[in-house]
């Protein structure tokens, strides 16, 4: 009796604090080779995910090993706001980890990541999505995947399914789509490539790239959020090659439940071209209403429509107010650079657009109660290099300081601040301007480029089909990389193996976008983090810098959002030894470099002059051999860090970094 009496208070006082049944978070695995009578353990893996979907607690996380995974997968637990649910590829396996010929799905659950998975050839096997996430739900995170081949969309949320009664539409709460790969998707199928429909209350899209539409007879727009969606984020996305529209904005409502809406959406920062259509348009097919729209600092360009387009849908009799669209780039698009062709759209505001070489015209306001102001139309900007997608301005250009402070945005599509004379477009100009001279960081020359984090060498081989990567210290050729300085600390970087230059796939700028090279030159922007510790960033995508992907050994090399204390984006740029300004054939080797107080010079002889200059030219140090000793001790302590010439008269010539 005493022990029953003891257990019961021990039981009382685990619920007075919270304690629940599962005490410790666990982690399972799954593998293609393994078996779901195995406990997931690392050794003895499941071989099923949806094993492990079927007994996942809060806090738990499955590690998804690469191989093929033919089997549906349908997640119906719920984590906590404090513990997830994660299911996510094993490092080192991500989108190696394949689920393929069947969806992935989130059911009426909450607190849920999905990370690292690739979902491929899906045709509709009961779900056509790659990822489908139904309500109701809230906290899901679905990122850095990549969904292939699928009949319907490759990502989308339905907050009830289609035709059901969506309700008062807050059926998902806080869900974040951010910095996946959706590639063919809608191929043959309903909606969109990403969907977000019947009622999201709280989302960010945001860093993902949309590419390569599939099919589209039945759908295929890039972004669609409709029918009941608010408060929301669609930013720093890259959509480009799609058969339909890049991004859609449509309230719908053609069924008889609640009148429908979009609203209180921020559409900023994302590149959206050669695509079918337009690369962004507002409608409202049926009786929702679209209002409370910010579309800033994008750039629409090469669309087979217009840039930009708000539109009166022959199915639709909703109205679209109290939309703001200032500080976008719309180049080279084959109708308009924006059209407005809405009776029923009210306090539409238009400024600070640049607007060129749209073929019908760049700007055509037709129907619609609207304010226009500062836009530069038809005006050429001096883009830096419009073929190349750079359209950042010239110092020379019409649109500096052309904008006006109301409805712009603080930053620029790079992140730079907004100063208060305003530039048009969505780049600004002034809070960039030339360094003083003399101040180029790094001379031209041929340097490695170590990671400060994993000490491997950036390479870039031709039998990785030039991919960029991380790889052991060696003398190869293609880890070496030819420094060319094109002013203001913008360089050409060029492997010496290939002779092809460092470059993003695709010129995009998400996170997750790979490094290559190819045979066309690209600007780099290096900037320097601390003593002998660089940033890489490239020109047309400053808010991003070159990154270890996962900060792992042997790593791809991607971009990913700048942060200085990120220890994946630290560089140091090292001088090959012995690489020479003026190779006059000499055996003098300097040792080490980087050096920190003492350099040592090899075979020099009796009466050399060793000198040391600094990047400006000016000598800092004069030493004369004075012995018959072949080896020279030079003390750099005194000279402050950074990067100096070291030469022997008439026989040598040297790049020295100091730490």
């Amino acid at each position: 009796m005493k022990i029953k009496k003891n257990t019961k208070r021990l039981l009382l006082i685990l619920l007075i604090l919270g304690f629940s049944p599962v005490l410790f978070a666990k982690n399972y695995y799954v593998s293609p080779n393994g078996s779901d009578q195995n406990p997931g353990t690392a050794i003895r893996p499941f071989k099923t995910i949806q094993k492990a979907a079927n007994i996942v607690n809060p806090g738990d996380i499955v590690f998804i090993k690469r191989g093929i995974y033919r089997n549906k997968t349908t997640i119906k637990r719920s984590g906590t706001s404090a513990k997830k649910i994660v299911f996510k590829a094993f490092r080192g396996d991500e989108h190696k980890a394949i689920i393929d010929g069947n969806s992935l799905l989130i059911l009426k659950s909450s607190h849920i990541e999905i990370s690292g998975l690739r979902i491929q050839n899906v045709q509709g096997n009961g779900r056509g999505e790659g990822i489908y996430v139904e309500g109701p739900a809230s906290d899901i995170i679905i990122k850095n995947n990549h969904t292939f081949n699928t009949l319907a969309s490759g990502i989308s949320a339905w907050g009830v399914p289609w035709r059901s009664n969506p309700g008062d539409f807050n059926n998902i709460r806080d869900l974040k789509i951010l910095n996946n790969k959706v590639e063919k998707a809608c191929n043959g199928g309903y909606n969109e490539c990403i969907t977000l429909s019947n009622g999201v209350n709280g989302f960010v899209i945001s860093g993902n790239e949309i590419f390569n539409g599939g099919d589209p007879i039945n759908g295929g727009e890039g972004i669609d959020v409709k029918l009941g969606v608010q408060n929301g984020v669609i930013s720093d996305n890259y959509l480009h090659d799609l058969t339909r529209r890049g991004i859609y904005i449509d309230a719908a409502g053609i069924l008889n439940f609640s009148k429908p809406f979009a609203k209180k959406i921020k559409v900023f920062n994302n590149i959206v071209r050669n695509c079918v259509g337009q690369g962004m348009a507002l409608m409202t097919e049926g009786k929702g209403d679209i209002f409370d729209i910010d579309i800033y600092n994008n750039v629409f360009y090469n669309n087979t429509e217009d840039g930009l387009m708000v539109y009166d849908h022959p199915a639709g009799n909703g109205v679209i107010r109290d939309v703001r669209i200032s500080n976008n780039t719309c180049y080279n698009n084959n109708r308009f650079g924006i059209l407005l062709s809405f009776p029923r759209s009210y306090n539409m505001v238009f400024r600070n657009n640049l607007l060129y070489k749209n073929k019908n015209g760049d700007l055509k306001l037709q129907h619609g109660r609207r304010t226009a102001s500062n836009n530069l139309v038809g005006v050429n900007p001096l883009f830096i290099n419009a073929d190349d997608g750079n359209f950042r301005l010239k110092p020379n250009s019409p649109a500096i300081d052309a904008g006006t402070r109301m409805n712009a945005p603080n930053l620029d599509f790079d992140g730079n601040v907004r100063d208060s004379s305003i530039d048009v477009g969505a780049f600004e100009f002034g809070n960039n301007p030339p360094p003083p001279p003399n101040s180029q960081l790094i001379p031209d020359g041929i340097y490695n480029i170590v990671s400060s984090k994993t000490s491997q060498n950036l390479i870039a081989p031709s039998w990785n089909d030039h991919k960029v990567k991380m790889y052991n210290a060696k003398k190869f050729k293609d880890q070496q990389w030819s420094f060319e300085h094109k002013g203001n600390n913008f360089y050409t970087i060029k492997n010496v193996g290939t002779k092809r230059y460092l470059r993003i796939v695709n010129n995009a700028c998400n996170n997750g976008s790979m490094a290559h090279t190819t045979a066309n030159a690209l600007r780099w922007k290096i900037e320097q983090n601390s003593e002998g510790i660089y940033a890489i960033k490239p020109d047309y995508c400053l808010h991003r810098g070159l990154d270890i992907k996962n900060g792992q050994i042997n790593a791809d090399v991607q971009l990913w959002s700048f942060n200085p204390s990120n220890n994946n984006q630290k560089w140091a740029i090292r001088p090959i030894e012995n690489s020479r300004a003026n190779d006059t054939g000499s055996d003098i080797t300097t040792y080490p470099n980087p050096a920190q107080n003492t350099l040592l010079i090899n075979k020099v002889v009796l009466n050399d002059i060793i000198s040391i200059y600094d990047i400006t030219g000016k000598k800092v140090i004069e030493q004369k051999v004075k012995s018959k000793d072949s080896q020279q001790t030079i003390d750099i302590s005194k000279i402050n860090p950074g990067v100096y010439i070291v030469s022997v008269l008439g026989k040598y010539k040297s790049q020295l970094v100091k730490q």
